[in-house]
């Protein structure tokens, strides 16, 4: 595939997912929309997960692998930005599964409103692909405050704009010249490595557009899932919220 193909850029980190990781793939690769690339970081991996990778991208032109030593999703993210050809980037997580309509519908969106930030819904699964309580009406998206189909800026909402969407990367699609032009990275954290990112993208989007349409079964009880670990990381998120506080202030926003 030409790079001038490639309109979406999908970044998964992959750290021992051998039991999802089919799954995940054939999802993408079914998608109704094929202009992508997929760069799959392997982060460290001790299981199967980069031979099934492998074995994958012997067929699959369009599958990229990069490699590091076990450094977190955070930075496996990053890596992935740095090589990154498509007008857009969208980060999913290697256990979780798509909808086929997923891409075309968050690249609709993105193309009808101009939209640096496109956001959908979600739907809680199980490790055994059941449907489980997704009626929280704050997640992934706070269906009580969100314009549907309108697009908007922090401008708009100043007092809502952190609370009108969750901070998890793998629902959006974002605009690449946004991620590169306001050098937008994931912090380096065992846990809340995408705070930061997602509320100082929001806060550079010119127009952000969210649809209330559930495209990604996420599995929301896997054992090993990065939410347990948050108890025992609770420095993570004030390390996290203090830069994008001091974010704020160099742009003489934090008032």
């Amino acid at each position: 595939m030409n790079k001038e193909d490639i309109l979406i850029s999908i970044i998964v980190p992959v750290y021992n997912v051998e039991k999802y990781l089919k799954k995940c793939i054939d999802s993408i690769l079914n998608q109704t929309f094929q202009n992508f690339e997929i760069i799959f970081v392997d982060d460290g991996s001790t299981d199967n997960s980069l031979k099934i990778l492998e074995e994958y991208k012997e067929k699959i032109s369009k599958i990229v692998i990069l490699h590091q030593k076990n450094q977190g999703a955070g930075s496996a993210r990053n890596a992935g930005i740095e090589v990154a050809k498509g007008k857009y980037l969208q980060f999913l997580d290697s256990d979780d599964f798509f909808e086929r309509t997923m891409l075309e519908e968050l690249y609709d969106h993105a193309e009808k409103y101009n939209a640096d930030l496109t956001v959908c819904s979600s739907k809680n699964i199980d490790e055994n692909n059941n449907i489980i309580s997704d009626n929280n009406p704050l997640f992934p998206i706070n269906i009580e405050k969100i314009p549907f189909n309108i697009p908007f800026s922090w401008q708009d909402y100043p007092e809502e704009i952190f609370s009108m969407f969750a901070v998890i990367p793998w629902n959006k699609l974002y605009l690449r010249d946004l991620i590169i032009k306001n050098n937008i990275r994931f912090q380096n954290l065992t846990s809340s490595n995408d705070v930061a990112f997602s509320h100082i993208s929001r806060i550079c989007a010119n127009k952000i557009v969210v649809f209330d349409k559930k495209l990604i079964n996420y599995r929301a009880t896997r054992t090993g899932n990065i939410g347990e670990y948050r108890a025992n990381h609770t420095i993570d998120i004030i390390e996290a919220l203090l830069y994008v506080k001091n974010f704020l202030k160099k742009r003489k926003l934090y008032k």
